[in-house]
């Protein structure tokens, strides 16, 4: 180590000074100083190696002092001054450095925790959906038919086992769903019954199979009637998260059964991981943006300033904008987020009030046509009279054309059936039939005829009156199903008439069973028919426009899935918003910028939504 005693020696000229000789006419810069002050004597040489430039300029500035060099020790002191400074930039762009490291931990950090919220919301989303879905299936499901199944194996074949199972297929089919089923509680163990998949596949199970691994949440719905939704878990038949809910007796309150729907845990994690993407971006984008942005900083400030740039100089604000950016981003994203939720559930309690408008309606009328068979099978002899009495109240509700006795009229017994109607005061009633151009013919000898015989109201369907609607083939596939199965039964679409008006409807049939005891079949006691005619787009048209008048933004639109091919528009509303039954359809689809919302309703034997 040197000592400042040692420096008067050190430093005392033993040759002349280049420097003290120039310092008057020559601007000496730091750096010639430096070396020209360690030529003066060759043990400043020794000061350069051992100990640095910092304390050979301390001792430029001590001996430059005694001689009075006044320019020397202006330019030394100028010179360590920016060594100095040179170190504190060093040590400045390392906390700076560190900063920039800190903030991007700091941000991926934040990321993640927006994607985790954001695939949690997106989760409970998703299980509210499943879980609506689970309810409107149960909520449109006779209670009737579900009091007909035992749960059994033998139940297989039986009508009210294969209506429920045709239903459950062309519904799940139809929203792109895999397994949809049913289960009841007998003899403290859950047993399966009517469900969607098809018998070649994997997942299906008979009717009465038990459940071997039942979690405490599938006992807990069947004894108390809670829905729930549970999983992910796995059972012996994979790993599903599944949504439950309840088929209450309408009289009783008890629980008949309960409807399940599982998702497979494998696609229900791809949907959940789905959600994570957007909020992925909105906090990657400002760290891939960041170092473009201190890049073009750097390399605008090397531009302008001519010399090298370690770290630019609004570098700090850049870091601390690029955060806000981040997180503001993210909070916009929550904000759209909680805002279209909003909004879903504004649409979907919206679609859920009108479809209860629609669907009690056609619940109505099966109800009216299961009285009038039950006012049939109550007497002996049903007069044209009474049958005006009974039925004219029942046609006060919107998108009911007609409802008719439709008797089972062996060949043998047509000529009286006839005369029976013209002593009533039909004096030209005839069983007949109508061509393929509507013109009415007589109808051909044949083992039997189904006439409507009585109408309400009259006045409007006066010229139906003893047509042959077994003609038909339409007709007459309804009728043979409603014969065999004894459910109530509606027809395909077909177009109905009504004076000059074509349009949309469907025929729905009753069977009227005889009160005789013996062992005839259900098919075999069937006497006749309680008939109701629904015109479908006039009934949305008198339903929804009372409660929705002008809202051209919402569309209204009954499907049949029935038919295994392309779903059928029946009627919409506004009746010009026929494409809307093109868009596919997605539970878990809230996030798309058209919201759908799909209601099932099970009714006459048939599937619509």
């Amino acid at each position: 180590m040197w000592s400042s005693t040692d420096l008067p020696a050190l430093c005392a000229p033993e040759r002349p000074n280049p420097l003290r000789a120039h310092h008057r006419t020559t601007q000496i810069s730091p750096s010639v100083a430096i070396d020209a002050f360690s030529r003066c004597n060759p043990y400043l040489r020794i000061g350069i190696v051992e100990v640095g430039k910092d304390f050979l300029l301390d001792c430029a500035l001590f001996c430059s002092s005694m001689w009075g060099d006044r320019a020397l020790r202006e330019g030394i002191r100028l010179g360590s001054g920016m060594m100095h400074k040179n170190i504190s930039g060093r040590l400045a762009v390392k906390w700076q450095l560190l900063l920039l490291a800190l903030t991007f931990a700091l941000m991926l950090l934040l990321g993640w925790l927006a994607s985790s919220w954001y695939a949690h919301r997106t989760e409970q989303r998703m299980r509210e959906q499943l879980q609506y879905q689970a309810h409107q299936i149960a909520a449109t499901i006779d209670p009737a038919l579900v009091k007909a199944l035992t749960f059994t194996a033998a139940d297989k074949g039986t009508p009210a086992y294969e209506r429920l199972r045709a239903q459950l297929v062309a519904y799940s089919r139809y929203v792109h769903q895999r397994s949809i089923y049913t289960m009841a509680l007998r003899d403290g163990h859950i047993v399966l019954g009517p469900e969607s998949l098809a018998e070649d596949d994997p997942w299906a199970l008979p009717p009465g199979t038990v459940y071997d691994q039942p979690s405490p949440g599938d006992f807990a719905i069947l004894q108390s009637g809670e829905p729930a939704t549970v999983g992910p878990r796995q059972n012996e038949y994979g790993t599903f998260v599944s949504a439950l809910a309840p088929v209450l007796d309408p009289q009783s309150g008890r629980v008949l059964m309960a409807v399940g729907i599982d998702v497979d845990a494998t696609e229900w994690n791809l949907l959940v991981e789905r959600g994570r993407l957007l909020p992925n971006l909105v906090a990657l984008a400002p760290l891939l943006i960041l170092p473009v942005v201190l890049a073009l900083l750097q390399w605008h400030e090397q531009r302008v300033t001519h010399r090298r740039v370690d770290w630019p100089r609004y570098g700090g604000t850049a870091i601390a904008v690029t955060l806000g950016l981040m997180l503001t981003g993210l909070g916009v994203l929550y904000v759209i987020e909680s805002e279209h939720h909003q909004r879903w559930l504004t649409f979907q309690r919206l679609a859920e009030s009108r479809t209860a408008l629609v669907r009690d309606r056609l619940f109505s009328l099966r109800s009216d046509l299961a009285t009038i068979a039950r006012f049939y099978q109550g007497s002996e002899y049903v007069t044209r009279q009474e049958f005006h009495t009974f039925t004219a109240p029942l046609m006060t509700g919107p998108g009911v054309q007609a409802i008719g006795w439709v008797p089972r009229v062996p060949s043998i017994k047509k000529a009286m059936y006839e005369t029976m109607a013209r002593q009533d005061g039909l004096e030209h009633f005839s069983i007949f039939q109508r061509s393929t151009r509507e013109i009415a013919l007589p109808a051909p000898n044949k083992a039997e005829y189904y006439p409507l015989y009585y109408v309400e109201p009259l006045a409007a369907n006066r010229d139906a009156l003893g047509l042959d609607l077994g003609a038909d083939p339409a007709q007459r596939a309804a009728l043979e199903t409603a014969m065999r199965t004894g459910l109530v039964t509606a027809t395909d679409p077909l177009v109905t008439v009504q004076g000059r008006v074509w349009q949309k409807g469907i025929v729905v049939y009753q069977p009227i069973l005889d009160n005789a005891e013996g062992n005839q079949s259900p098919e075999e006691r069937v006497r006749g028919f309680a008939m109701g005619v629904a015109n479908l787009q006039p009934m949305l048209d008198q339903l929804l426009s009372r409660y929705m008048p002008g809202e051209q933004d919402v569309q209204i639109g009954l499907v049949d899935l029935t038919s295994s091919q392309e779903p059928l528009l029946l009627a919409a509303y506004p009746a010009n918003a026929g494409e809307m039954c093109a868009v596919e359809t997605d539970w878990f689809s809230s996030q798309a910028p058209v919201m759908i919302a799909v209601h099932p309703i099970f009714v006459f034997g048939r599937a619509w939504a």
